[in-house]
């Protein structure tokens, strides 16, 4: 049995917006969304690495390697530019509670992401009720590490296929818990230097068959 862990965080770049707080609910689900999609291929090839390219400040490519399949790879392409530009529409822009989507300097874990992964996989347990009936998944746990770097408003969501609605909220509250357990753990995010509450998600996957990799995806 393994658990991969791994926060997602990709660049982004600061432009003058005008959306308004709907608009930016919308553009916050489809980048959730989005999420999803690029965790879903990027889980499937486990040597996979990729790297946004720049040309005057804007996204011209992105290189991605370890994908054999090339539909696949092109489609992690182009999740990525499209990730890329809905968070430069979201950059130092804050909801309607003042909680920010992405700025120049995001939440990171005071002692590194790497500590950080093993930390938090030692606290999950797999949920007896998941292995027992062979359940496996992905738990997209979503919070807040506010401005003191505490850990608020912690739900999850995911796509799991299971013989009872039990056995998904087990692993749900399984890796929330385990998340709500870093709280106080964290370097909050900060534009210029003033600490701002902001938005995450951690892709907490439950799978059964043992792999030897846990990994984060930055």
């Amino acid at each position: 049995m393994s658990l991969i862990i791994g926060v997602f965080a990709f660049p982004a770049r600061s432009q003058d917006n005008d959306m308004n707080y709907d608009e930016m609910e919308k553009t916050q689900n489809e980048i959730e969304d989005l999420y999803m999609d690029v965790y879903k291929i990027i889980d499937e090839y486990p040597d996979v690495t990729y790297e946004y390219v720049y040309n005057d400040g804007k996204v011209s490519e992105v290189v991605v390697e370890g994908i054999p399949n090339n539909r696949d790879k092109k489609q992690l392409e182009v999740y990525l530019i499209d990730l890329d530009q809905l968070k430069r529409e979201m950059y130092d822009m804050s909801n309607r509670v003042g909680v920010y989507y992405f700025t120049e300097t995001e939440p990171e874990p005071k002692m590194g992401y790497r500590d950080f992964y093993q930390d938090l996989y030692s606290n999950i347990q797999y949920p007896e009720s998941a292995t027992d009936n062979g359940v496996e998944g992905t738990v997209f746990v979503k919070f807040v590490i506010d401005s003191q770097g505490d850990v608020e408003h912690v739900i999850a969501s995911e796509n799991i296929q299971a013989p009872g609605e039990w056995i998904v909220k087990d692993m749900k509250q399984e890796a929330k818990k385990a998340v709500e357990a870093t709280s106080g753990e964290w370097k909050p995010a900060r534009i210029g230097d003033i600490p701002v509450a902001h938005w995450m998600v951690l892709p907490v996957q439950f799978k059964i068959k043992t792999r030897p990799l846990l990994r984060g995806l930055l």
